[in-house]
């Protein structure tokens, strides 16, 4: 039987779309859920409930809901009442009247074609503790000019890119064996270093609530003072867009940009051992030689 919260956090959310039964819509199909499409959808970073609310602002279109968000992993059509777009979220203390749970998913209510409200599921908190991390320093770069210029062998740049589901006028297609079908990006990057100041992997195990135990592997790429400014003003731009990272010409990993990258630091953590060698050597080629 699901937990108690759960239940209560989706029937909040059905109450919530009664309420808005008063802003109609003029279809008429069977309510019920279905899915968006069968994109991967990642999910959302959210510091608090009043997040979402803040990013969607009152009477919002549809398309400039998918412009922040990107698509729901499930719509549920309630017919002449709403539409609830259902999105993932990386769970969170909850901070509203759940307390000692976290928030798993939330819901984007639609009526009209318009943003009315949004609510939230929920999970009892499970409480996790890191059991011992391991850290390796996989490229430190002493840099000159805020690293416009210095000695020894040229590495490849670091260059980020947003990714679209549409092809682009000069553009490519990513899709690799570490990224298959991810997308389209354009010709230029929205942000390219010459030099790295440092890449750092953290191996860390978890300990679980009931004895189990994982891995997670967290890379951090650091960048030189003199781009700090440029990566947040870029990534504020970009908030809620698929970002590509590439090592050169070459595909390293991609995510969701959640938040606007701040002090020169963006991370990635990855769950599978699978991917991380492969990720590791190609950030391992930012690395100066003398």
């Amino acid at each position: 039987m699901p937990p108690i919260k759960i239940l209560l956090g989706h029937l909040i959310c059905f109450l919530m779309s009664l309420l808005l039964a008063g802003c109609s819509r003029s279809n008429t199909s069977e309510p019920g859920p279905r899915r968006a499409d069968k994109t991967p959808v990642s999910p959302l970073a959210l510091r608090s409930t009043a997040h979402l609310k803040r990013l969607l602002a009152p009477g919002m279109k549809t398309n400039e809901i998918l412009a922040k968000l990107g698509k729901p992993i499930t719509v549920f059509d309630a017919g002449q009442w709403a539409e609830q777009w259902e999105y993932p979220v990386t769970p969170f203390p909850a901070d509203d009247g759940m307390r000692d749970a976290y928030v798993i998913s939330a819901s984007v209510f639609i009526t009209n074609g318009c943003f009315a409200n949004v609510g939230y599921a929920y999970a009892p908190r499970q409480h996790e503790r890191s059991l011992s991390a391991r850290e390796k320093i996989i490229v430190t770069n002493a840099t000159v000019d805020g690293g416009q210029q210095y000695s020894g062998q040229q590495t490849p740049p670091l260059r980020l890119f947003t990714v679209s589901s549409n092809t682009i006028p000069g553009g490519r297609m990513i899709d690799t064996d570490r990224l298959p079908n991810l997308g389209y990006i354009p010709a230029a990057p929205f942000l390219e270093v010459p030099v790295v100041d440092q890449v750092r992997l953290v191996e860390r195990l978890v300990a679980e609530e009931g004895g189990r135990t994982h891995t997670n592997w967290e890379f951090t790429i650091s960048l030189p003072a003199a781009y700090w400014a440029l990566l947040e003003a870029t990534t504020t731009s970009n908030v809620f867009n698929q970002l590509l990272v590439t090592v050169g010409n070459e595909p390293v990993f991609a995510g969701r940009i959640n938040e606007p990258f701040q002090n020169g630091n963006f991370e990635k953590t990855f769950n599978e051992a699978s991917q991380v060698e492969g990720v590791k050597r190609e950030l391992a080629r930012l690395q100066r030689r003398k």
